[in-house]
């Protein structure tokens, strides 16, 4: 009883965000952040045209920015004047 409590906690705490309390969708939890970031910089590494370095860093920095998001401090946001 007390294993399979601690098993769902931890579940709930990996899946929700904690000041949001929505889930997080799968690909920008940070658990699958190494696995899925191989493809992106295989893509980055390959040595091709233009358009495939063009192409592979979109992908990565919007990805980046995906979870970033997903992650982000919900409950104490930063402004705008801050960033620049």
């Amino acid at each position: 009883m007390n294993k399979n409590l601690w098993e769902s906690k931890l579940m709930k705490q990996s899946i929700i965000h904690p000041d949001t309390n929505k889930p997080i969708f799968w690909a920008f939890r940070f658990s699958a952040f190494p696995v899925l970031n191989i493809p992106i910089t295989t893509l980055l590494l390959f040595p091709g045209s233009t358009t495939i370095t063009v192409a592979s860093q979109f992908i990565n920095q919007t990805y980046n920015v995906a979870i970033n998001y997903s992650n982000r401090n919900a409950s104490n946001p930063m402004p705008n004047t801050k960033l620049s």
